[in-house]
């Protein structure tokens, strides 16, 4: 269990709340992990789906006020007028349109390699970095994807997926460093794997220091509110829980405006 939890939280501090571990524990043993057919911006995809003629693209929030009447969003060909504005942005972002801090993220790495053969990716479909890092390497977790999702590479190859923290205390991992550490976890050369691309995401994940502090204010202003994973727990439910809620206190919200 200590070897999932270190994996699952990606975190090399040591400082997550137990909190948050335990309710980590609780999810995966009453629920049952998976990935979207059609990879995970299938998720938010779906729920904008009804909301095409609604939903304005490529149209970043530059300045967001609130007047007598309303909230003006100013983005970089028009401002916006609203009755009641919901900032629902990156961590990294919070900060450039409310007048709260930016919330401490961790970061990380996430590096796809395309195998030709099952033989080449190894025998082991998921695995995970034991308590206390076991050998020297900046792999925290690895799996090979198509394994539990199929769709995601081509009949008779294979893709991996290997996790590297951002604020490891050996610094940002190279590809070589990576390739070297894959070999020695699953056992097989992977001079022949190609790197498909890698992601370096600086705010993957909110910190959860102790007390855990969920289902926290959203309302901040008269008409404005926030929402965010930052708000309850770091995780894709923790962010829909969080725009639930603050969903529904917008539409109370106007809901009082319209009887005023």
């Amino acid at each position: 269990m200590d070897t999932f939890l270190v994996s699952v939280m990606a975190d090399s501090s040591g400082e997550k709340s137990a909190d948050y571990a335990r309710m980590l524990v609780r999810w995966f043993a009453l629920g049952a992990p998976g990935l979207p057919e059609k990879g995970m911006q299938a998720l938010p995809e779906q729920m904008a789906s009804n909301l095409a003629e609604l939903v304005r693209l490529r149209s970043p929030a530059r300045e967001l006020h609130e007047t007598a009447d309303g909230v003006t969003v100013t983005t970089d060909g028009a401002a916006l007028r609203a009755r009641l504005a919901v900032v629902a942005v990156g961590p990294e972002h919070v900060a450039d349109l409310t007048a709260l801090p930016a919330p401490v993220t961790h970061g990380l790495t996430t590096w796809w390699f395309r195998a030709l053969s099952r033989r080449e990716a190894g025998r082991s479909s998921l695995w995970m970095r034991p308590p206390g890092g076991g050998p020297a390497g900046p792999v925290w977790n690895t799996a090979v994807v198509s394994e539990a999702a199929p769709s995601y590479a081509p009949r008779g190859e294979h893709l991996v997926q290997a996790t590297t923290l951002l604020d490891q205390p050996t610094g940002l991992a190279d590809e070589a460093a990576v390739r070297r550490d894959l070999e020695r976890i699953y056992r097989t050369s992977a001079r022949r794997w190609e790197l498909l691309t890698h992601h370096v995401v600086p705010h993957t994940l909110p910190g959860q220091p102790p007390p855990l502090r969920r289902h926290r204010e959203q309302r901040i202003n008269d008409r404005t509110l926030i929402a965010g994973d930052h708000l309850d727990q770091g995780s894709i439910e923790g962010a829909m829980a969080s725009g639930d809620r603050a969903a529904r206190t917008a539409s109370s919200l106007l809901a009082g405006v319209r009887r005023g």
